[in-house]
């Protein structure tokens, strides 16, 4: 009877565990952006301007959504927010990054690679070369344990080191005027007030294409749930 008991308990505080560390590797809510917001805003100048929530559409009538972009004198910074926790393992040119809690392993689209993407689509409608900033920030309570980036101008880094960032690129040169400023912000930010259907069709889109990489993910949490359950059961018959 006591091993029966021990047994369900065991069960019970697994699959608890289990369940929290599944992952969907979909763009993180709605509160760490807005703190990453905050944080960007309170570090520009005036002069600058900040958008948030662009969807630019590509040649094949998809769309993709930038989290944030800021206008500055030195050029564009397109931000991509990655409220995550976990450890976090990634290559600039892996095609995907790991992030790991506990025992339970989530892969999730390279966001050096996605911020590429917006950057390529933005220099399409802004028709002419404009210096662009990679930043992918990713929430304090993560942890960085193997992330190699090699490019100029990439930085991946926590919430917490935007300042630093923003001040590193605000002390170069300046590239536009406040009136190429005003004249981009006026061509892009019509961006971010686009159709509720195109915001639903964007995140139908977002779920179909990590639908089958998370039920990999599951299904080998799962057998090593199994697994957990059927060492301790021997361990308690040899006891």
């Amino acid at each position: 009877m006591e091993i029966i008991l021990i047994l369900l308990i065991l069960f019970f505080v697994l699959k608890l565990l289990n369940h929290r560390n599944k992952f969907m590797p979909e763009r993180e809510g709605e509160e760490g952006e807005k703190l990453l917001y905050n944080i960007i805003n309170n570090n520009l100048s005036n002069d600058d301007r900040i958008i948030r929530n662009l969807y630019l559409e590509f040649d094949d009538g998809k769309y993709s959504q930038v989290d944030m972009l800021c206008i500055t004198k030195q050029g564009i910074i397109v931000v991509e927010s990655k409220n995550f926790d976990g450890w976090i393992y990634g290559n600039e040119n892996s095609k995907y990054w790991m992030q790991i809690i506990y025992n339970a392993r989530s892969q999730f689209f390279n966001p050096v690679r996605q911020n590429n993407i917006h950057i390529s689509v933005l220099k399409k409608i802004i028709k002419k070369y404009i210096q662009c900033y990679s930043v992918i920030a990713f929430s304090d309570v993560c942890e960085f344990k193997d992330v190699k980036v090699y490019s100029k101008g990439i930085y991946v880094c926590h919430y917490s080191d935007i300042p630093n960032i923003i001040l590193n690129i605000k002390c170069k040169d300046a590239v536009l005027s406040d009136g190429d400023i005003n004249d981009i912000y006026n061509d892009i930010s019509k961006y971010a007030s686009v159709d509720e259907n195109v915001k639903h069709k964007h995140l139908e889109r977002v779920n179909k294409k990590y639908d089958n990489k998370e039920i990999i993910i599951r299904n080998r949490n799962s057998t090593n749930f199994r697994k957990s359950i059927n060492k301790f059961i021997r361990f308690i018959k040899n006891s």
